[in-house]
């Protein structure tokens, strides 16, 4: 009647811990290649407003430096919004945790319930229309 391994998972609390922690490694990851867009994005900045500032237009130092400073603040921005996103993985992580605790049977069948919508949901999506 009850699948064990459904059961066991639902009691286990480090399946919530790993599923936060897929949370918080996926938004590293997104955060990562902000970053990495926001250098490259720089870098090719920095390249042609170079080019440009050796051909002798020296309003182009300010942009550089401008084009430096924004580079600089999108990374900043891009750090905090991870620790924002980590921060609030890890609570709602434990809170999830904390519920299934103090509350294994609903735990359980709360589980069991948006598995079966889950279910349904994909059951109809395969049929023809």
């Amino acid at each position: 009647m009850y699948n064990t391994e459904e059961t066991t998972r639902a009691k286990n609390p480090d399946t919530a811990s790993t599923a936060v922690q897929r949370v918080v490694d996926g938004s590293d990851h997104a955060v990562a290649a902000t970053r990495d867009r926001l250098r490259d994005a720089a870098e090719a900045v920095s390249g042609r407003l170079q080019r440009l500032q050796e051909s002798g237009a020296s309003a182009l130092t300010h942009a550089a430096a401008r084009a430096d400073d924004l580079t600089r603040q999108g990374l900043e921005q891009a750090r905090h919004a991870s620790h924002v996103v980590r921060e609030q993985a890890h609570a709602k992580g434990d809170q999830a945790v904390g519920y299934i605790r103090h509350k294994p049977v609903q735990a359980i069948l709360i589980a069991a319930a948006a598995g079966a919508v889950l279910a349904w949901i994909l059951g109809r999506s395969d049929r023809p229309r």
